[in-house]
């Protein structure tokens, strides 16, 4: 009763319970009863966006990552081609992809694969370009010939993103976020946290309103003028209805360990000059 589970125990308890309270009684036919999960940390934003993009998770080899974007390339005509999800601890190259990889399968479009973890990425040469990143750009590895490899890490994918996220409009966000809470929804989850949450996906999801199939608490990303805007405006945690409130600030204090930016008081054991870094 009023979104609560109010008691919980033997069927005979339970129906004896609900009849002196006049309750209606569902009859689920062995079914099992389960209440809304609760998420407390995703990227409501990343699950819209990959429900567009192409799926490399569990790719074993670069081949097959060549293989998934080709075939998603030529079927998708958007003016950036994004991926997620590969892990090069799962190739069969035992090796990073490169941008060399993308561009011997598109040439002309910017793409951007993340990794897993979500803390580095792999763009092609055209995203290179578009992104304005450059070997002296922070976070950009680069290759034995000194050129960028197209790995981009943490502040350097930060900057990529956030390129890219200006791109789209506030529609184009409604339609993503739209898109990643009801497939939440559909998994059973009925609130969730919005980690990471700018300040455009945070316009889009109030525009959205009473659209929401699920309640968002969002923490937003410490960017400085949101911060200026919060503090200016008085906000404070638990800001706005039942359905979406602003919960707080999300800090990274440091990276992932497979993008070997975690920090580590010792070296990486496959890469002996990386300890990781710190964040803020």
């Amino acid at each position: 009763a009023g979104g609560k589970v109010l008691s919980s125990g033997r069927e005979d308890q339970i129906k004896d319970l609900a009849e002196r309270l006049g309750a209606e009684i569902v009859d689920l036919k062995g079914k099992t009863l389960l209440p809304g999960f609760i998420d407390s940390h995703a990227h409501l934003d990343e699950i819209g966006l990959s429900l567009r993009s192409v799926d490399l998770r569990g790719t074993k080899s670069l081949e097959e990552l060549k293989a998934k974007l080709d075939a998603f390339a030529r079927n998708n005509d958007s003016p950036w081609i994004l991926g997620y999800g590969w892990d090069q601890e799962l190739f069969a190259e035992h090796r990073w992809p490169m941008r060399y990889d993308l561009d011997a399968v598109e040439k002309k479009r910017p793409v951007m694969l993340s990794r897993v973890c979500l803390h580095a990425a792999v763009i092609n040469t055209p995203a290179l370009k578009e992104l304005g990143l450059d070997p002296s750009s922070p976070n950009v590895l680069k290759g034995k010939d000194g050129a960028p490899s197209g790995v981009i890490v943490e502040e350097a994918l930060n900057i990529a993103k956030d390129r890219f996220r200006r791109s789209l409009t506030i529609e184009d966000w409604k339609e993503y976020l739209r898109a990643g809470a009801f497939h939440a929804a559909s998994r059973g989850v009925s609130t969730l946290g919005f980690v990471s949450c700018g300040a455009r996906e945070l316009a889009a999801l109030i525009e959205l309103g009473e659209e929401l199939p699920l309640r968002v608490r969002a923490y937003l990303n410490p960017e400085r003028d949101v911060l200026k805007a919060l503090k200016g405006l008085g906000i404070r945690q638990g800001f706005g209805s039942d359905l979406l409130k602003i919960q707080g600030i999300k800090i990274l204090a440091d990276g992932s360990l497979g993008a070997r930016t975690a920090r580590l008081s010792d070296p990486y054991e496959d890469d002996p000059e990386a300890f990781g870094q710190y964040n803020v």
